[in-house]
């Protein structure tokens, strides 16, 4: 899944495709962290075993509809018209700063011709040098720069799929443990970190120890993006049970038109599951017995009932394979009503759509219980990914933290216009109602990606001269999906197997349930699919995780 912009104006990545990654630097591939070599203990490791950083919340523009707690995103209808200055002094008086960050479209301008980059740079008091990987590179890349043993001061750790095995190893031997640096009521000397949630820090926790910096996400994750006017022409606005569902998307598929009800990668399989009512990944029994998704009737119900909608031929063609930007593309050309994206792609969807199709209507299609009952909706993690620092003097680490609360500065602040819009004037000016708007020359330079190294809470607001209805219809939109949540509640635990095998158990389960759905496998072939996953490494990791669930009892 590709990552986004949280509505800022204009977005490259609105208008470009993803295969600029070949732009980017590369590695050739080395067994990752060949430099390291694995420890004998420290299997698993949970978030409470450490203390995580107090949460002190930005107290800046007040928005014009509030978040909560429980993961609502506020929302501005207008650009702030008094910005904060929330770094008052630089965080450096010379050097420099080196970071391995992540990028997702082509590279920026190189700093000597990149005046908002200068001007961050000015800000901080050093020079910020980035190593920029594309997300297809960036553990080869991490390889590389571990097994040369020249680390530079930062390096992004991503999530998964493509967790580097065997982290905890190195995490434990080359970087810094900022448990003493951010833990509780220290991190108020970094008052932009401590506006971080608690939920988010939790993903930066290795074996009991705080080993980065989380960057923030929203915690709505995945969802059917619908034509809202589409499906209202079905008579079935929106459907109660999965029986309405099938019905809507047999009358919106016309092949003879090139349409059909819906798609996404692996049958959009994560967002039916939530109709069935299976876990998030995990269920913690009333035993204390953790369960995999895998191994539940919901789960089983769910693939059967995606086998029905494939053979209804309700799906876009390829959509076992199809990726994120092809299916993107066919949900904005009309080749579909209906597509299963992370809640993130939702400004790209309406934007790209107000812009060529202003009719349209896009929508998340709030789950339903498959018999109408109520259903579940998953909360994702709250984090991009994490970002340690490697071991140094305490001093330096200190200064790099500041650097990286510089980075985080959030909404409403001078910092935050900088980093997403550039310098005024140059990057961006600033229309008759004050929202700022990024011209050619801000597009190509406020790319850079230092908000891969730190970043503050995302926050809903859209630039554009329909953004005051996207926000207000996204705000409400989440004030119905937070409710049905259900969170992982392996969440803040860590397992050596899970970090290792995951990426190479989801492939094997996502080709195996591909081949049920489409009929190449009958469906007495899933029990088989759920054994392989137990002895290929499943039970290992449920093992890892139980463990630390004991150790978070006490």
């Amino acid at each position: 899944m590709d990552e986004r912009d949280s509505g800022l104006r204009p977005s490259r990545r609105e208008f470009l495709g993803a295969a600029a990654g070949a732009a980017v630097v590369g590695a050739a591939g080395l067994p990752l962290l060949t430099a390291c070599t694995r420890a004998s203990s420290g299997t698993s490791g949970v978030a409470a075993s450490a203390t995580l950083p107090a949460y002190a919340p930005f107290k800046g523009p007040k928005p014009d509809l509030p978040g909560t707690d429980a993961g609502v995103q506020p929302g501005y209808l207008t650009y702030p018209k008094q910005l904060v200055r929330s770094v008052t002094q630089p965080p450096s008086r010379g050097g420099e700063v080196t970071a391995l960050t992540i990028i997702y479209m082509p590279l920026p301008p190189p700093v000597e011709q990149n005046a908002a980059w200068q001007e961050v740079n000015r800000r901080l008091g050093l020079n910020l040098k980035m190593v920029i990987a594309a997300r297809a590179d960036i553990q080869s890349k991490l390889a590389t720069v571990v097994a040369g043993g020249d680390l530079p001061d930062l390096m992004i750790i991503p999530g998964s799929p493509i967790t580097p095995p065997h982290i905890s190893d190195f995490l434990r031997a080359k970087c810094e443990d900022l448990t003493p640096h951010l833990a509780g009521d220290a991190v108020k000397a970094y008052p932009n970190l401590a506006n971080i949630p608690t939920f988010t820090w939790k993903n930066a926790v290795i074996g009991g120890s705080l080993y980065g910096v989380a960057i923030p996400r929203p915690v709505l994750d995945y969802n059917l993006f619908v034509q809202q006017n589409l499906l209202d022409q079905t008579g079935i606005p929106h459907p109660k049970n999965a029986d309405d569902f099938m019905r809507m998307m047999k009358e919106l598929t016309r092949p003879q038109s090139n349409r059909w009800g819906v798609t996404a990668p692996m049958f959009g399989l994560r967002f039916f599951t939530q109709l069935f009512g299976a876990p998030n990944r995990w269920r913690l029994d009333p035993g204390g017995k953790l369960v995999h998704d895998l191994e539940t009737d919901e789960y089983r119900a769910t693939v059967a009932y995606v086998r029905q909608l494939q053979e209804a031929g309700v799906f876009y063609p390829g959509s076992a394979t199809i990726g994120t930007t092809a299916a993107k593309t066919a949900f904005n050309n009309g080749s579909v009503a209906a597509v299963a994206d992370g809640f993130a792609g939702y400004v790209d969807y309406w934007n790209q759509l107000a812009q060529t199709k202003p009719d349209v209507k896009v929508r998340t299609l709030v789950p339903f219980g498959h018999d109408g009952g109520r259903a579940t909706y998953y909360l994702g993690t709250g984090a991009f990914a994490y970002v340690v620092l490697k071991k140094a003097s305490s001093d330096r680490v200190k200064e790099i933290l500041r650097v990286m609360n510089f980075l985080a500065a959030p909404f409403g602040t001078e910092e935050y216009q900088l980093l997403n819009f550039g310098v005024k004037d140059v990057d961006f000016t600033v229309d008759p109602k004050g929202n700022p708007g990024k011209n050619a020359r801000g597009t190509a330079e406020v790319y850079a990606p230092w908000q891969y190294i730190a970043a503050g809470p995302p926050v809903l607001y859209n630039a554009y001269p329909w953004g005051a209805d996207y926000v207000s219809t996204a705000h409400g939109q989440e004030e119905s999906l937070i409710p049905l949540g259900i969170k992982d509640p392996t969440l803040g635990l860590y397992s050596t197997t899970d970090s290792d095998k995951r990426s190479i158990l989801d492939q094997m389960v996502t080709d195996r349930m591909n081949d049920i759905i489409t009929g190449r496998l009958p469906m007495s072939a899933y029990d088989q699919v759920a054994g392989d996953w137990r002895a290929q490494g499943g039970e290992q990791i449920r093992k890892e995780f139980q463990q630390a669930l004991q150790q978070l009892k006490g």
